[in-house]
């Protein structure tokens, strides 16, 4: 053990150091990612750090107080692969290794066998227990301080299991795997008090902490007991009472937590010493004192593999409106799911509240606290998960593989004890790293096999500079953003209520804009850079409502760079386009206009202009550009919104538009745009509305509504020449677009001020004007004035309307709609007219001179809606069919009619049978599917007569008819339907024929036949007649055919399908026919095909005729009888064994194909047979067990009282107690046979069932189980302990 050589020195020290303090400023002052630092190639040892001289390192344990520091602060390389916001650095969690402590752990387990790392503590100081039982002390600036133990003392306690600082870091307790426990004074480095009887000594200690208690800790052991270890000081002399808290035989505690309460002295939990200790199987809260009780239980469900896992966190909780209290919160966690447990004292009893729980996708192995809201968990892959409860978001993922964590393994498994544990206790053992991970002052401290970790999360400002001095100001911006709206995770370092913390977050990001725009204009290309920082800080200056910081001293620094202000300026766009910016600076106003002019951004701007306040723009700039580029809106806006003026815009814009209307020649994009707003800004005006948006003034709307319509309607506009026609507004609105101004109107006319009395002469004076202009002259089209009147017709249809007009003005435009032969607007003169008819303003008219003038004009759509209303329904059909539009829905309208005729008590002149018949062929036209569907669902009486209406187009017929087949699935039809549809496919579609006949079961079998002998179609009458049983006719019939191809002029591609179905039909009926008939029906096919083979037909189809039935006849006819007849045919008995060649060598194969699998089937029959036998004998020869009692009787075997019968099915029962039996009969098992004759479902009892009764595994036969006769031989032992029975039975 060392020491140092002034003592009261190292206490001086030791009071102020602060292992958080320390530890931040060392990391943020050496990261090496961040400031570029070269990697260490090579760690510094023990030895040369103590060997250095005075002027540089430390050279004695005595001077380590001024010994360098000389970790790095690095990040991993496996880094964060899942961060917050898709930020790939810098991260939340800032790794630090502790090169110093890492390096001096490996020297002394190289140098001195100080062993490897197994239990890490840390408070003002950190301590490191190794594998030979050493206890390394090292300061907080990494200089080793103490070695505590030695090697010999370390093979009589084995290796440390479990460190703990006391709460001032003055005393550090140490447990051993094999048992023993010692306290050390660190700030003396001396062994205070060894404790060896605390508990039994046959088990490790495995979990040692330090209570808030004085003298007081709690340790458990591989046992998975706990105890209370109280160590006394009376009279200079120290000794150590243990209490059991819990004891293993109940539960073994494989993990336990004491609840700290030393930064909490107010609460109300602090006198009592609350402990948490976790089983397999539960969770377990204990009072220690002031009396030992239990608080709190929970079950935890998970496999053996998955440790419990505990901890304790004091938290803030929300318990109302501005009310917080601070409580500790128990967390628990087993496999995947982990549970928060808040623990309040309302009154004198503790109660524990559930908060929630949260299952997470992955296996968990420890998990701390690392502040009030955020927990760090370790799953089984080593993989840091940083989660944030109150979010309830996952933070970031950290691999931790290059830590190479520390596990207990040993310990739990008692290997220094002997290994006297239970199997839980070890497997538990196997993912254990308790006393590797531990958190002290905010920083998690992992302890891996080759040195320490520290993992510390960063603060906001950290991260802020951490992205400023990579160079990404915008991710700074977005990081900072995100904790001023409080969208994302609370970091370290921002403290106070949450105005306090906005107004720290924007002066910063104040700052980070002027930074950024200044570093931008230090580049080498300014522009480019402004071009990506502008838009962003544009963005977060208005978004914290620094507009005047934004058109302050960002426009006066951007004004340095000629770049830079129209960057400004079109970073200004979205935001006044979305109504964020209202109210800029008319300068900036200026600029933008000028600028976005010179670009030929026009719709840009007016889209801008619109959405500012009128004080922000320059009139004398803006209302003259607006009229040169044709900015409407805007210029509407500025008088309407500006100066209160109605009129003045609607009359300069009149006046524009007729200037364009004047020349006749068609309007131009652009110019028709101003004839659009205009009907738009009208019917705004009379609506009451504003235009291009808000609102008008609600006491200005009546004064508005009349000024405007008093200006359409004046005689003559202002300033007037002498030739100027009257009513010019309303002219030049008709003529611009009709029926859009005439709509305009009828929507005016809904408002109130059109209601009243005076409103509803304004009307009637409006519908004078307009006919008055309209009526009997050239200059509009019959289109605009069957517009007019529909206007008219449908104001005068309106309730309580007194709209009036002569009828004989209706008259004439139904004579100007209808003039025969005019193509010009056709269908929009018919859609007025139809518009006039559905207003019903000319019911007076004579619907027969209507409908006339309709025909003649051609309007077929204005005829059919004439006919169907006079219920001339064949002559609407008619109609329909005559004008594109309607053909598609002729076949809906005949349903429709059939559908009415169902239920109408007297039937039309015309009904639907007769319209469908009447235009069938233009309905097949149209749609073949849906006619069908029509006849099968609605007409299907007429069907017959519909199929005679199609003789004279047999294709259309045949057609018709399997569309009517494919739609009749669920309805029987006539069978002379079939007939047709069959002889059709017989001349047309011959090779679907044997398919249809097959699928049909509908249809009488004879009469198929007739119809395919009639159309000679010798496939179908073959199916027919196998399907009726005579397999011979079927038969003769096909080789029959096959002389059509010598006779007829059958195609010669439907050889080879005729020889095919034959020969298929040939070994169908090899079962059904006799020998005889069968060979001679072979060989006829035979005969055939050679016949083919010699004949003038194609050679390539019919070379391979003859391979062909000699291959299919093979297992059918005898080999030898096959040669002898080929050798007999001419074409073969030449001699010329070419010819030969390929019929032997097939025959040949087949030959060795069937020996093979003969060979096959017999060895395969004989080792079933063998099999069988063998399984049998087994079943037979096997011995039974004796019998403790009779199976019906129950009572136990009596070897004087004569035999006992024992049944395969392992029961045994008295001869006299086995069921009586006939002569000759099998005696069968009473409780077995009484079973399967209660159950009929069930068979005799299965193998398996007998095997396992009678313990053989071979397993008996499948019928019921006889009897093997037992009787006592001359060795027998008589009672109930037979041991010995004599199998005497079949």
């Amino acid at each position: 053990m060392s020491s140092l050589s002034d003592d009261e020195e190292l206490l001086s020290k030791l009071e102020t150091l602060d292992l958080k303090t320390t530890l931040n400023e060392d990391i943020a002052i050496l990261d090496t990612e961040e400031f570029q630092l070269p990697p260490v190639d090579a760690l510094p040892t023990l030895e040369s750090i103590l060997g250095e001289d005075d002027q540089g390192n430390t050279a004695s344990p005595a001077n380590s107080g001024s010994a360098q520091h000389h970790s790095a602060d690095t990040v991993s390389d496996c880094g964060s692969v899942d961060s917050l916001g898709g930020e790939s650095a810098p991260t939340h969690l800032r790794h630090t290794p502790l090169l110093g402590v890492s390096s001096q752990l490996q020297s002394a387990a190289d140098r001195v066998s100080a062993g490897a790392p197994t239990a890490l503590a840390a408070g003002a100081v950190i301590a490191v227990g190794t594998s030979h039982g050493l206890c390394l002390v090292f300061e907080t600036h990494e200089a080793m301080r103490y070695c505590l133990g030695d090697s010999r003392s370390g093979q009589q306690l084995g290796a440390v299991s479990c460190l703990d600082l006391s709460p001032d870091s003055t005393r550090l307790i140490a447990g051993y795997a094999r048992g023993h426990i010692q306290l050390y004074d660190v700030a003396q480095g001396k062994l205070v008090m060894k404790v060896d009887e605390a508990h039994q000594r046959s088990t490790a200690i495995i979990h040692l902490r330090f209570t808030d208690v004085p003298d007081v800790a709690l340790f458990s052991d591989s046992g998975g007991s706990v105890f209370e270890l109280r160590l006394r000081r009376s009279l200079g002399r120290r000794s150590a009472a243990a209490r059991c808290l819990f004891s293993g035989s109940r539960g073994e505690v494989v993990t336990m937590e004491p609840l700290p309460t030393a930064e909490h002295p107010t609460h109300p939990l602090q006198p009592q010493m609350i402990v948490a200790m976790a089983t397999m199987s539960k969770v377990i809260v204990v009072s220690a004192r002031p009396q030992l009780r239990v608080l709190f239980t929970h079950p935890l469900e998970a496999g053996p593999i998955h440790v419990p896992l505990l901890d304790w966190q004091f938290v803030v909780i929300r318990v109302g409106s501005g009310v917080n209290m601070v409580d500790p919160v128990l967390t628990f966690a087993r496999k995947s799911t982990v549970y928060f447990y808040q623990v309040c004292c309302p009154s004198e009893q503790t109660k524990f509240v559930p908060l929630q729980w949260v299952e997470f996708p992955f296996v968990i192995q420890n998990i701390k606290w690392m502040n009030s809201r955020t927990l760090a968990l370790v799953d089984t892959q080593e993989k840091l998960h940083l989660w944030d409860v109150r979010g309830q978001q996952q933070l970031e993922t950290l691999d931790l593989s290059f830590v190479k964590m520390v596990y207990s393994t040993s310990y739990f498994k008692g290997l220094a004890t002997g290994g006297n544990v239970s199997k839980a206790m070890a497997v538990a053992g196997e993912k254990a790293c308790y006393e590797s991970c531990l958190v002290s002052g905010g920083q998690l401290m992992l302890l891996g096999t080759r040195g320490l970790h520290v993992l510390t999360l960063r603060t906001w400002l950290e991260r802020v500079e951490a992205h400023v001095r990579a160079g990404d100001f915008a991710a700074a911006l977005r990081l900072a953003w995100s904790l001023y709206g409080e969208r994302s995770a609370p970091m370290m370092g921002l403290q106070g209520s949450s105005g306090r913390r906005q107004a720290i977050i924007k002066e910063r990001m104040l700052s980070l804009v002027d930074e950024w725009l200044e570093y931008c204009l230090r580049t080498a290309s300014p522009e480019q850079s402004l071009s990506q920082a502008v838009p962003t800080c544009v963005q977060y200056l208005l978004d914290l409502g620094e507009s005047e910081v934004l058109f302050g001293r960002v426009t006066s620094l951007l004004e340095s760079e000629p770049a830079g202000v129209p960057l400004l300026l079109d970073g200004l766009l979205p935001h006044i386009s979305a109504g964020r910016l209202t109210a800029p600076p008319p300068l900036v106003m200026q600029r933008l206009v000028t600028h976005l002019e010179q670009q030929g951004r026009l719709q840009t701007l007016e889209e801008c202009l619109v959405r500012v306040d009128i004080p922000s723009l320059d009139i004398n700039q803006v209302l003259p550009m607006c009229w040169r580029r044709g900015l409407y809106d805007v210029i509407v806006r500025i008088h309407t919104v500006g100066m209160g003026d109605y009129v003045s815009p609607l009359l300069e814009m009149l006046s524009r538009l007729s200037a364009l209307l004047a020349d006749g020649a068609p309007l131009m994009d652009g110019q028709a745009q101003l004839g659009n707003k205009l009907l738009v800004y009208i019917s705004s005006c009379l609506a009451g509305r504003g235009y291009p948006s808000g609102q008008i003034p609600s006491e200005r709307v009546h004064e508005v509504k009349l000024a405007v319509l008093s200006a359409l309607t004046a005689v003559h506009s202002k300033n007037a020449a002498d030739t100027e026609r009257p009513y010019p507004h309303l002219r030049t609105l008709l003529t611009f677009d009709t029926r859009e101004f005439l709509n305009v109107l009828s929507l005016s006319f809904e408002e109130d001020v059109f209601c009243s009395e005076l409103g509803m002469r304004h009307r009637q004076r409006i519908v004078d004007i307009l006919l008055t202009l309209m009526v009997d002259k050239e200059e509009y089209s019959a289109s605009q004035v069957g517009s007019l009147f529909t206007f008219i017709a449908r104001q005068m249809a309106l309730p309580n309307s007194t709209v009036s007009v002569s009828r004989d003005l209706f008259d004439k435009v139904v004579d100007h709609l209808t003039v025969p032969g005019d193509t010009a607007h056709h269908e929009e003169r018919q859609q007025a007219l139809a518009e006039l008819i559905s207003t019903g303003v000319l019911q007076h008219y004579d619907t027969e001179r209507l409908a006339q003038l309709a025909e003649a004009a051609k309007f077929y759509r204005i005829c059919e809606l004439l006919f169907e209303g006079r219920g001339e329904f064949d002559r609407a059909a008619g109609c329909m069919l005559r004008h594109g539009s309607g053909r598609s829905s002729v076949h809906r309208f005949v349903a429709e009619r059939a559908a009415a005729e169902r239920t109408a008590p007297v039937a039309p002149p015309r009904d639907a049978a007769s319209i469908a018949l009447c235009y069938l062929q233009d309905l097949l036209d149209i749609d073949l599917d849906r006619t069908a569907a029509l006849f099968t669902s609605c007409l299907s009486r007429h069907l017959e007569e519909a199929v005679q209406r199609l003789d004279s187009s047999p294709k259309q017929r045949y057609r018709f008819l399997g569309a009517i087949l494919q739609q009749s699935s669920s309805m029987v039809l006539p069978g002379s339907v079939y007939g047709q549809y069959l002889t059709l496919m017989c001349q047309l579609e011959p090779d679907r024929v044997t398919q249809f006949i097959s699928e049909q079961d509908t249809f009488d079998d004879e009469n198929y036949l007739k119809i395919c002998r009639s159309a000679g179609h010798r496939e179908g009458e073959a199916h027919l007649l196998e399907r009726s049983g005579d397999t011979a006719a079927a038969l003769q019939t096909l080789i029959d055919g096959l002389s059509d191809f010598e006779r007829t002029s059958v195609p010669a591609a439907r050889l080879v399908s005729r020889l095919s179905a034959a020969i298929r039909l040939c070994q169908r009926s090899a079962g059904r026919l006799p020998d005889e008939h069968r060979r001679r029906g072979w060989f006829t096919l035979l005969e055939r095909a050679v016949a083919f083979q010699q004949s003038d037909l194609d050679p390539d189809l019919v070379k391979g005729l003859v391979p062909m039935v000699v291959g299919s006849m093979i297992g059918h006819v005898p080999l030898p009888e096959v040669m002898r007849r080929l050798l007999k045919e001419p074409a073969y008995s030449g001699g010329q064994l070419g010819q030969l060649r390929p019929l032997l060598a097939d025959l040949l194969r087949t030959c060795e194909y069937e020996r093979v699998l003969y060979d096959s089937a017999r060895r395969i029959t004989q080792a079933d047979t063998w099999h069988g036998h063998v399984q049998k004998r087994h079943v037979q020869s096997r011995g039974y067990g004796a019998p403790g009692r009779c199976h019906v009787c129950s009572r136990r075997p009596d070897l004087q009282a004569g035999q006992m019968l024992a049944f395969r099915c392992g029961h045994f029962c008295h001869t006299a107690c086995a069921p009586p039996t006939e002569a000759g009969q099998e005696r069968r098992c009473a409780l077995c046979h009484g079973r399967d004759a209660q159950q009929p479902g069930r068979g005799p009892e299965s193998t398996e069932d007998s095997g396992q009764r009678s313990g053989d595994s071979g397993g008996g036969g499948s019928g019921p189980a006889a009897p093997a006769v037992v009787r006592a031989g001359p060795t027998a032992i008589t009672g109930p302990s037979l041991t010995d029975l004599v199998l005497a039975g079949r």
